[in-house]
């Protein structure tokens, strides 16, 4: 478009508006007074105009105007060269404005009437906590108590009810200043009731499989208190006894009554027994009464403590008092109960022995990761101690060893002790035991050992055994002539001696015996009878195996012969006894001692497999598994042999269990 289009076409605008507006005086006086020629523009005035610029002013003026003149702004809101789209856009920014400040003061209003409520809240959990030690109670009393403050308003949750309860215990606790370099700190040594068992004014854990000893042990160690033994399991004690609390919903009156009779604390009045007023028992809380670790339970607890102060609280167990309260034994809660009471305790200075039990699938490594539930409870502990047997069992009802070793772990020294009960009740007591007897390593594989079932397994290490046994501990055999022996093939004796090996129960001697020429085999010794050395000497000598003699020879003085080996062999089944008649021998069944590196051992019986006096076969009463074969007769003449009739009577031996062998596993 061209400028004079332009120009007519503006003309044209401000002609209708002129004819629109004419009559209007608020239009026309206003536009006069705003307009550069300061007068409102007639038909004729707009025919005369030749300034572009004039007419666009006069039309800017009309249109800014037109809104107030129709009602739809108000004098003023328009500012100077303002249009009335301007205006509009202007408006709805100032309003938005206006309602975001408005939300942000209401928000801010209701964040002041939270904080005045939760500082509010704060004040009351202080107040309530002060009145009960029942956590669940005390969030539930706190929720309540805000309902009724604030109605209407939304009900706190328990979440945040719950760490204000929280905090408020925290802050009943004293605070002390910090230590700074310069200030003096405690290195008081720790106390011990029994060094390594219990620790005196602390908050004592003690773990164990259910039937374990546990009561027993702690009980045990309390009457040697009483009865100022100078140590207990070999760990000095100090005395004098405290009194002793036993909060016991875990045993009867009955079963705490023969524990009791065992340490001397239980006499007869008038033919009846009751609790000696001279032991150091001073309350006995047993199961139906009732008593569980909830506030009400705690403050029974409290009130007995408060009469003896210093006292030894025995907990059996935590499991029936602490589950009723409905806590999973997994969750943070747990610990809750023991928690509160090892904080009531303190001011008492009062010794807690808290007993609980440990899961199944771990019966060993540390009292953390063996106790049953969350590890909170053990965190609580200022010391803590795991007992467990000394013999691992596969099956407990089949277990006659009940030697324990007990660990100990926490705010002191590592600590481990073993031992075991000894005696008949009620004159039962505990037993340290020696150093050999405590020997883990061997116990273990002696466990390893009498559980195999795995049938040529057996063989190969009853084999081992009788090699080194026949030898004095100084001989073992080859793969080939374990395969000789069986009549099995190579492979499969060098892996069953392998499998020994990597378990432990063989001891592997890498290319200790030359078979020809440059090639040389291994040699497997028994496990309770190392060879002495861990490799092959410069010059080897060895004993030469049982299929041969036992005195000492160079190793490439050793036949290669498999067939020659075999029929030499004594433990090859099929050699037959050339020697004295089986009817020499007593019947199957009859008990008999084994000699063992010169010591006579009963606790055996002959089975029905003895061939002859230098086939003999005898099995450990109770152990179907341990059972030995081509054993030598005694001679009393020569004293020579293994095996003779008992020369002790031995009542307590419990019978043979039921053989459950294969007869062809014998040879």
């Amino acid at each position: 478009m061209d400028s004079t289009q332009d120009f007519s076409r503006l003309k044209k605008q401000l002609r209708e508006l002129i004819n629109h507006w004419d009559n209007d005086p608020a239009m026309t006086e206003w536009v006069a007074k705003k307009s550069c020629l300061g007068k409102w523009p007639l038909a004729n005035d707009i025919d005369l105009m030749t300034n572009k610029v004039e007419i666009e002013d006069y039309l800017k003026l009309i249109k800014q105007r037109e809104p107030i003149v129709l009602g739809e702004a108000q004098e003023g809101e328009l500012r100077e060269g303002e249009s009335y789209k301007q205006m509009t856009e202007r408006q709805d920014q100032n309003k938005e404005a206006s309602q975001a400040a408005q939300k942000e003061a209401a928000a801010k209003q209701a964040r002041t009437t939270r904080t005045q409520r939760l500082d509010w809240a704060e004040g009351e959990a202080g107040a309530i906590v002060s009145e009960t030690t029942d956590e669940d109670k005390a969030i539930h009393l706190l929720q309540d108590a805000y309902e009724e403050q604030f109605p209407g308003a939304a009900v706190i949750s328990a979440r945040v009810a719950k760490k204000l309860i929280t905090e408020a215990y925290l802050n009943l606790i004293p605070k002390r200043e910090y230590l700074r370099p310069g200030d003096a700190i405690d290195l008081t040594p720790t106390e011990w009731l029994c060094e390594g068992l219990i620790m005196r004014g602390g908050f004592n854990l003690i773990i164990g499989l259910p039937k374990v000893g546990k009561t027993a042990l702690i009980l045990g160690l309390l009457g040697a208190l009483h009865r100022n033994e100078p140590s207990f399991l070999d760990k000095p004690i100090m005395g004098p006894c405290p009194p002793i609390i036993i909060v016991g919903t875990d045993q009867s009156e009955q079963q705490w009554g023969k524990a009791l009779q065992r340490e001397g604390w239980v006499t007869y009045v008038d033919g009846k027994p009751v609790i000696c007023p001279a032991s150091p028992v001073k309350a006995l809380i047993r199961a139906g009464d009732n008593l569980v670790m909830n506030e009400a339970g705690l403050k029974e607890i409290i009130a007995v403590v408060e009469q003896h102060p210093g006292a030894v609280v025995v907990l059996d167990s935590y499991r029936s008092l602490a589950g009723p309260l409905g806590h999973e034994e997994i969750s943070e809660t747990w610990s809750r109960p023991a928690r509160s009471l090892y904080c009531l305790l303190a001011p008492y200075k009062c010794t807690a022995a808290l007993l609980h039990h440990s899961n199944k699938e771990n019966k060993g490594g540390t009292a953390i990761s063996a106790s049953a539930g969350s590890t909170g409870l053990p965190a609580v502990a200022d010391w803590s101690i795991l007992i467990n047997y000394l013999v691992p069992c596969p099956e407990e009802k089949d277990r006659t060893d009940f030697r324990v070793v007990i660990n100990g772990m926490g705010r002191a020294e590592p600590h481990r002790l073993t031992g075991q009960q000894v005696g008949k009740h009620p004159d039962v007591r505990w037993m340290p035991l020696s150093d050999e007897e405590a020997d883990t390593t061997a116990i273990e594989l002696e466990g390893k050992e009498a559980a195999l079932t795995h049938p040529e397994r057996i063989k190969a290490i009853n084999y081992l055994r009788e090699i080194a046994e026949h030898s004095g501990g100084k001989s073992g055999c080859t793969a080939m002539e374990l395969a000789s022996a069986y009549n099995w093939n190579p492979n499969n004796a060098r892996r069953m001696l392998v499998w020994l090996d990597k378990e432990g129960l063989a001891i592997k001697v890498q290319g200790l015996v030359q078979v020809g020429g440059n090639k040389r085999q291994d040699v497997y010794f028994h496990w309770e009878y190392p060879p002495g050395f861990s490799s092959r000497p410069e010059t080897p000598k060895l004993a030469r195996p049982l299929s041969q003699t036992f005195d000492l020879v160079h190793l490439h003085d050793l036949p290669t012969n498999p067939e020659e080996e075999k029929a030499e062999n004594p433990l090859n089944p099929q050699n037959e006894d050339k020697g004295r008649a089986r009817s020499e021998l007593p019947p199957a069944g009859t008990k008999v001692e084994r000699r063992i590196n010169g010591t006579w051992q009963n606790s055996w019986v002959l089975i029905d497999k003895t061939t002859g006096p230098f086939n003999v076969c005898i099995q450990k009463l109770g152990n179907a598994s341990a059972t030995y074969t081509h054993l030598e007769w005694w001679d009393p003449e020569h004293d020579t042999g293994e095996v003779r009739l008992c020369q002790t009577v031995t009542p307590s031996d419990p019978e043979p269990a039921e053989p459950t062998y294969d007869p062809e596993d014998f040879i």
